[in-house]
Parts: structure tokens; C-alpha cells; sequence
């Protein structure tokens, strides 16, 4: 409720762009407002509907600035630089390292797709893939010396990597479209 006005609404925010759909039943008045911004839309949309000014609120980012980016660069290059770490172990088996790898590539999903590209150097991204790869190629000079699947219990090793594999599936597939 704004005032005398009852708004059905929904929003919405992804890589830089905000969203609302309004809906006022008793005036059959609906608005869509999109917008290439980092701030929300809805009190344009209110306004739209004839919510006063001083009931619809100021515009504000969504979430502040510093967050976005800040997903942007440290998932850019945390899984770059863990799958540089993992590689150079010296106890290492061939199941950590696909771990490892599959990690590395869904850390740049998870920063190309949550980031705030907007305020973030474009070429940190490109930076970050370079990272990952080189990464996996350390690993993957070492994979012929690695055994499958180095620890006491293999069983618990491999239910380990194999959890770990479906978070990182689950984690893109939740950002994804």
C-alpha cells in the first residue's frame, strides 16, 4: 500500500539492468519500467500508477556499488588462483584436479553472471579466464604422474569431488537464465 493506492508489483535486477511491473486493480493501470541503471526503478513506476511523490520513494541501487564489483573481481580470480594452488600440491590425485578445474571455470560463470560489470575495467574478466587456463595447464602437465584417486579411503575422496561437482553445477545453474 502506498497511501490510498494498493500497487501489486514485482521486480527484478541482473548484470546492471532493474525491472518493476506494477499493477493497481482498482484503476486497471499497469506500468513496466526497465532500465540499463544500478539503481531501482519502482519509484518510477509508482509515480506512473499516481503514487505522490513523497510516498514512492527515492531510487537507490539495488545493492551498493563496491558489492557488485567486488563479486566481479574476487570470483574473477579465486578460482584461477585455487586451481593454481591445487595444481602445484605435491599429494594430488587425478579426481581433485577435475574438481579443481570444474571450480576454477565456475568461479568465471559466477563472476561474469553476479558481477557489476558496469564499474568493473573490462579487461579484468579476459585477466581472470587467462589465470584459470594457465592454471589447468600446470595441472594438466602433471596428470599422467597422478594416480586416480590418492587417500585412505577412495570412497570418501570421490564423495567429496562429487559433492563438490554438483554444488558447482547447482551454484551456475542458479544464475543462469
Amino acid at each position: 500500500r502506498h497511501g490510498d493506492h494498493e500497487v501489486i508489483w514485482h521486480n527484478g535486477a541482473t548484470s546492471g539492468f532493474r525491472s518493476y511491473l506494477g499493477l493497481e486493480r482498482a484503476t486497471g493501470r499497469a506500468v513496466v519500467v526497465l532500465g540499463n541503471t544500478d539503481k531501482g526503478v519502482e519509484p518510477i513506476g509508482r509515480r506512473l500508477l499516481g503514487v505522490p511523490e513523497e510516498e514512492a520513494g527515492d531510487a537507490a541501487p539495488v545493492a551498493p556499488v563496491w558489492i557488485g564489483a567486488g563479486l566481479a573481481v574476487a570470483f574473477t580470480f579465486l578460482g584461477g588462483l585455487s586451481l593454481l594452488r591445487t595444481a602445484r600440491r605435491r599429494e594430488l590425485d587425478r579426481v581433485t584436479v577435475v574438481a579443481a578445474v570444474v571450480w576454477a571455470f565456475a568461479y568465471l560463470g559466477l563472476a561474469h553472471r553476479m558481477g557489476d560489470w558496469s564499474v568493473v575495467p573490462a579487461w579484468l574478466w579476459p585477466l581472470g579466464a587467462g589465470l584459470a587456463v594457465a592454471a589447468a595447464t600446470v595441472a594438466v602437465t602433471r596428470w599422467s604422474a597422478l594416480p586416480v584417486v590418492d587417500a585412505r579411503v577412495p570412497w570418501r575422496r570421490l564423495l567429496s569431488v562429487a559433492s563438490s561437482l554438483l554444488a558447482a553445477v547447482l551454484a551456475l545453474a542458479a544464475v543462469s537464465d
